[in-house]
């Protein structure tokens, strides 16, 4: 079958202004923490069913990111053989915190393997993080092979 990645888009914009959608009238969700009623989500393109596939709090425990930091996920990408999936998280300092704290501002590569008999996902690894206050790189894609990760620098 199709399938399309997506995080919740009514939450994107708490991450970067100008992405993800607003519904009139509603003010966009907050995460609180690495929620277990959110995450990347799969769609079947052709029934529109749509799912949770692996949520913040399963991808914080698999990876060491610290669960009691606000999370939202941003870019979402199978590689062409739809065996991998490329997700950048972003993890967001709690309300209050030091500057000292600005690590706690970050962007995350996540990887992870598809079984594409269930859709399910296993192998969950953060290949890569870096710092949201430095525009240090940006729109990580899989190589040609389907396996590495690359993205600007700049």
């Amino acid at each position: 079958g199709l399938w399309g990645l997506s995080p919740c888009l009514e939450k994107v914009k708490q991450t970067q202004k100008g992405y993800g959608i607003h519904v009139p009238g509603k003010p966009s969700p907050i995460n609180k923490n690495a929620d277990a009623n959110d995450g990347l989500y799969l769609t079947d393109i052709e029934t529109r069913d749509c799912r949770l596939l692996v949520s913040f709090a399963e991808i914080a425990k698999a990876t060491g990111l610290d669960p009691k930091l606000p999370t939202y996920g941003f870019h979402a990408k199978f590689n062409k053989k739809t065996t991998r999936i490329l997700f950048v998280v972003r993890t967001r300092a709690l309300p209050g915190a030091p500057k000292s704290k600005s690590y706690q501002n970050a962007n995350h590569i996540i990887t992870m393997q598809v079984d594409q008999k269930s859709m399910d996902v296993f192998n969950i690894k953060r290949v890569l993080t870096w710092g949201y206050s430095h525009r240090s790189g940006s729109h990580p894609h899989f190589m040609p092979n389907g396996e590495e990760v690359t993205m600007n620098l700049q």
